[in-house]
């Protein structure tokens, strides 16, 4: 089951247990590939943001917790009773008995997985977020689009104004029909009256023909007007006409035309403080705030910013752009980034990554100066490896490539996370930052198994490279080993730690003594 945006839809599962008993649900459910959160206290408000809520504990507490639980709590909660005492819960509610039997999990998540996607899929919206914000903001659009309803889209530059005013016209009877956007603070006033209503041939110098106004190209769709708090006053009271009698005149003309556009504006500037400084009318306010939407900004809702990164690299493969790889270290650091820029800011960010670092791991020390938390912080939060070539003062041994390098790191990299996840590859990506098929596809470049085992490699444990290394001499040139031998050399950089590098010999201007003794 997919969601309405091709993203497989995502069960977040709320885990409140008693004394620990949950632990063995939790790693089951995250074996099924569920995103299990683990509760510090029973809910007492409306839990937009879980697909379930998980309840681990012996009947008694159970009925507690239920009777506990507000009424508005919408998400299906789920019993699992962890004593031997016979049932007394309602036959009404999910419930399971521990040990939990495999085959009704299984039918439980996919009764859950097959909600999650409907619930996303009824709003019929093409938005990413799965924030408790993000999922009022989609009930709203699924609500309105229904109607025709004037409404009035408000939220900070780069939010997705526009986009979530599509997603209304998407969702809407209107569909199919033209979606006509304008910048009202983009066009200088005595242009804006043309744009909007249209002109006839020689209304003013310059007017060689007739043309259609704004109005008339949303004719049966939508008309979006962005930024509409900074548009000039005397425009504010020929617009006000308009939405008041349906009817407008082209400049120049005196002939009325009907329109049944749908209005939907937006604005990032407070329209209440503009009214009472005068700039903007109180009545035009009240004829556009008919069905608000505040958007939330990205800082306000930093847990799906890893979803939207997702969603802004596969725009960039589709672009024929190769997105730069994120250290967990960066993921977390960009979560707590403030974004003035929102998302825009953000896509500009990893379209820039993505020229710079294309397909390479990008770590703390790699982001642009304003993105670069302190050189403390890198230090203190820099564990990934790849912090660990970035000063010009411990440049690589001579004769090992820098792509080489990158990819043992990475390797590196994959291997931890498996062994610190118990060798679960869903949990290793959601650790490392990816998806799961994506981690699967880089542990099949690097020969790991599924499981997370590797080949066994040979240890020349060395001191310094180049105490234990000679050239190769032309008339071993003939000997280099082919680009599929096992050869892995163990470096140890200056005042860094070891690690196992895959390199491709024939690249290699030096071999070690041991080898070339070898091979000779």
């Amino acid at each position: 089951m997919r969601t309405s945006t091709g993203q497989a839809a995502v069960i977040t599962i709320g885990l409140f247990s008693h004394a620990n008993t949950g632990a063995a649900t939790r790693h089951i459910l995250e074996f099924l590939g569920c995103a299990v959160r683990e509760l510090a206290q029973l809910p007492t408000a409306p839990a937009d943001d879980l697909s379930a809520l998980w309840l681990c504990a012996p009947t008694t507490t159970l009925l507690a917790w239920r009777a506990a639980l507000p009424a508005t709590f919408i998400a299906p909660v789920i019993y699992q009773i962890t004593d031997a005492a016979i049932a007394t819960l309602p036959s009404s509610v999910m419930q399971l008995r521990s040990p939990l039997q495999p085959s009704l999990v299984l039918q439980i998540l996919h009764w859950l997985h097959t909600e999650t996607a409907t619930a996303e899929a009824d709003c019929g919206v093409d938005l990413v977020g799965r924030h408790p914000a993000m999922l009022t903001v989609k009930r709203l659009i699924a609500q309105v689009a229904k109607t025709d309803a004037t409404v009035l889209i408000r939220g900070e530059t780069g939010s997705g104004k526009e986009v979530v005013a599509r997603a209304i016209h998407a969702a809407s009877t209107r569909q199919g029909k033209p979606f006509v956007a304008i910048n009202c603070g983009a066009i200088p006033a005595d242009l804006l009256e043309s744009e909007l209503f249209g002109h006839e041939k020689g209304a003013f110098t310059g007017a060689f023909t007739a043309r259609a106004g704004r109005f008339e190209l949303a004719e049966d769709g939508v008309l979006f007007l962005d930024e509409i708090g900074d548009m000039p006053l005397p425009m504010q009271v020929k617009l006000l006409r308009v939405l008041q009698e349906r009817t407008f005149e082209r400049v120049g003309s005196n002939k009325p035309l009907q329109t049944n556009a749908r209005i939907i504006s937006a604005t990032h500037r407070n329209l209440e403080e503009a009214v009472n400084e005068g700039v903007f009318r109180q009545d035009l306010f009240f004829r556009l705030n008919v069905f608000p939407i505040e958007i939330p900004s990205l800082r306000e809702r930093q847990t799906d910013i890893p979803l939207l990164i997702a969603i802004l690299e596969t725009r960039l493969r589709e672009q024929g752009v190769t997105p730069a790889q994120l250290t967990p270290a960066v993921l977390a650091h960009l979560e707590s980034h403030p974004w003035p820029g929102n998302i825009r800011e953000l896509a500009n960010l990893l379209e820039q990554l993505a020229i710079m670092y294309p397909e390479m791991l990008v770590d703390l020390a790699q982001l642009p100066p304003r993105f670069r938390p302190p050189e403390t912080e890198i230090l203190a939060l820099g564990t990934a490896p790849a912090a660990e070539i970035t000063t010009a003062s411990t440049l690589l041994p001579e004769g090992v490539e820098l792509r080489d390098y990158l990819n043992a790191l990475e390797r590196d990299m994959i291997v931890t996370a498996l062994e610190q996840n118990g060798q679960v590859v869903a949990r290793a990506a959601r650790r490392l930052g990816m998806r799961r098929t994506t981690l699967v596809e880089r542990m099949r470049k690097f020969g790991l198994d599924r499981d997370g085992s590797a080949a066994e490699v040979s240890d020349f444990r060395q001191t310094e490279l180049s105490s234990h290394c000679q050239p190769i001499s032309q008339t071993s040139k003939k000997r280099q080993i082919s680009r599929s031998s096992p050869l892995l050399l163990a470096l140890e950089h200056p005042a860094r730690r070891r690690i196992q590098i895959k390199t491709s010999c024939c690249r290699l201007r030096t071999i070690p003594r041991d080898l070339a003794r070898l091979l000779a």
